[in-house]
């Protein structure tokens, strides 16, 4: 495998910060879409365990397979990246397997739409890939209940010792905003939302700023949030 790198393009070592160099054959196999040789190294009873990873990265090996697609695909002799998942998938290999950053081979899959990935997207929602990942994304109800106009903090401490304060604008006060399109101001309570308020509860307190508030990426829907308690945003004007 070694002898064979060195009459590849030199693009082809570190996609993705990757040195193919250092992959098992297995591995190296699925980076370039040999299906042929990956079939025959599971039937022979050679391939590793495919609920497995590789790379620091703990990249599964739908993972691999999607990294390498996005970037030269064609690059390498009879490269097949889409039969490759295919048989993958079909051979018990985890479609929804997260790396060490808490992504799975369909996040990679969204991050660039080179060569086949949209239809490596395709393939793995029709068997089942799950776009949430649970390990790092909590579901919650959300509730639409007008308390009045809020205050933040800040704003309340200074306007109490008597310091000027910047106007601020109409929407960043409002308790309640049913969404029209994407924009939203709703409650999440506690009652229906236990083990998902929990995580929530908890990540404010570890990671939040002063351990009062933290902001998270949230989407789906106006009455079903998915809140990535993984990814803490920077704090917001508001």
């Amino acid at each position: 495998m070694t002898e064979a790198l060195t009459a590849l393009p030199r693009r082809l070592t570190g996609a993705f910060g990757q040195n193919s160099s250092k992959l098992k054959q297995f591995a190296f196999d699925r980076w370039f879409g040999q299906v042929a040789k990956v079939k025959r190294a599971v039937k022979s009873g050679r391939a590793p365990d495919l609920t497995g990873t590789e790379t620091p990265y703990k990249f599964g090996y739908c993972t691999l397979v999607v990294a390498r697609a996005q970037r030269d695909a064609d690059a390498f002799p009879d490269a097949d990246h889409i039969a490759t998942i295919k048989y993958l998938i079909s051979s018990g290999a985890p479609k929804d397997s997260s790396d060490i950053a808490g992504l799975t081979a369909l996040h990679h899959a969204t991050m660039s739409t080179q060569g086949p990935t949209l239809a490596l997207v395709r393939i793995l929602l029709e068997s089942g890939a799950n776009p949430v990942n649970a390990a790092t994304s909590v579901t919650v109800r959300s509730t639409y209940r007008d308390m009045g106009s809020l205050m933040s903090v800040s704003a309340f401490t200074r306007q109490t010792i008597g310091l000027s304060t910047a106007p601020q604008p109409n929407t960043h006060s409002r308790s309640v905003h049913v969404p029209l399109k994407r924009e939203l101001v709703c409650t999440v309570e506690a009652a229906g939302n236990e083990t998902a308020y929990m995580r929530i509860a908890t990540t404010v307190f570890t990671k939040g700023v002063g351990r009062a508030k933290a902001y998270f990426p949230a989407f789906k829907s106006k009455d079903e949030l998915v809140c990535k308690v993984g990814e803490v945003l920077a704090e917001q004007p508001f």
